[in-house]
């Protein structure tokens, strides 16, 4: 049965539609990726988490992102070919060859489209007609739009991914574990000096929680060395601010403004992140270890104080854990 004309044209333009609200979604909006694309980066992210669990290659996770932007582009490409390659195959007369004026086959067709929406055309094949030219000039300024797009959406997000890095680069400087950022941070009996690089720390954690929002991609940009990567230091991070918060003794603590800002931070990146697929732990991961800080003299609450303030704590804690197990990363890291 051969289709009308109206309808193969309206389908294709529906196809052409629906990829450009997704792209626009996604390189232009602030909110999150497009729902196409949430759904293939969300499975192809799975797919090698599979493969991980098997092979256990956090390499293979870092090649990840590369793959997910790929195909994200390339999904873009194909369907938005489809849908012009639907539209000029609705009539015999919408593609002609320019030598004979006979129409042009579909093989034909399909390349017509191409190097309409990617290239200025070569001539050997035309549109048949005033209406299908002006259909053949809506096509071409649609990929160009669409390759302006994408170009200027790649460049951010390399660019925020360094800054990723970076950040949890500066992290693990403070220190490689919770009770470690305490005790590198414990000078002349204060945390004085722990709070000035808390505050730095907390406002290029805003930052980048923003980012995160406008390029949601960013999520799986892995490293392979737990330090370089975000999601352990994170949850290194958000048992530090706790221990500040709950553990050290009041008249040492940091001041309310400064802890307060660091949870804000804290709160701002957690509610980007499980707009993604992060899912929280069935239980808390295990307690710090406080007697490490009591070697190390730092006054403390009594333990059932702490434990107190980190059972308040738990549900936090649990979808820090979750977002640290589905990057790959087990506690000890």
């Amino acid at each position: 049965m051969i289709l009308p004309t109206w309808f193969l044209i309206t389908m294709g333009l529906l196809i052409v539609a629906i990829v450009m609200v997704d792209v626009f979604w996604s390189t232009l909006s602030t909110n999150g990726a497009g729902p196409i694309s949430d759904e293939v980066t969300s499975l192809i992210w799975r797919i090698f988490r599979m493969i991980h669990r098997r092979r256990q290659s956090h390499n293979l996770l870092k090649l990840s992102s590369v793959i997910i932007l790929v195909m994200i582009f390339g999904m873009w490409i194909l369907l938005l070919w489809t849908g012009w390659t639907v539209v000029f195959i609705s009539s015999t007369d919408a593609v002609l060859v320019q030598e004979t004026q006979d129409p042009a086959a579909i093989r034909e067709r399909i390349y017509f489209v191409g190097m309409t929406l990617f290239t200025l055309g070569t001539g050997d094949l035309v549109a048949g007609g005033s209406g299908w030219r002006l259909m053949m000039s809506i096509a071409a300024f649609n990929g160009l739009l669409f390759t302006t797009l994408v170009i200027t959406y790649l460049l951010p997000v390399v660019s925020a991914a360094v800054d990723r890095r970076q950040l949890a680069l500066s992290i693990w400087g403070l220190g490689e574990s919770a009770e470690q950022i305490l005790v590198n941070g414990w000078n002349d009996g204060n945390f004085k000096q722990l709070e000035d690089q808390l505050h730095a720390i907390s406002m290029l954690l805003l930052l980048h929680a923003e980012r995160h929002l406008a390029y949601p991609v960013l999520q799986y940009f892995h490293a392979s060395d737990p330090r370089a990567d975000l999601s352990p230091r994170i949850a290194t991070l958000d048992d530090a601010t706790s221990l500040l918060e709950f553990c050290v003794s009041p008249d040492t603590r940091l001041t309310p403004s400064s802890v307060r800002s660091m949870r804000q931070a804290l709160d701002c990146y957690f509610r980007r992140v499980e707009k993604q697929h992060i899912y929280r732990a069935d239980k808390p991961p295990p307690l710090p270890d406080f007697d490490r800080l009591r070697k190390a003299e730092i006054p403390l609450c009594d333990g059932e104080a702490m434990r107190e303030g980190f059972r308040q704590n738990e549900d936090r804690r649990r979808l820090s854990y979750g977002l640290l197990r589905g990057d790959a990363w087990h506690w000890g890291d």
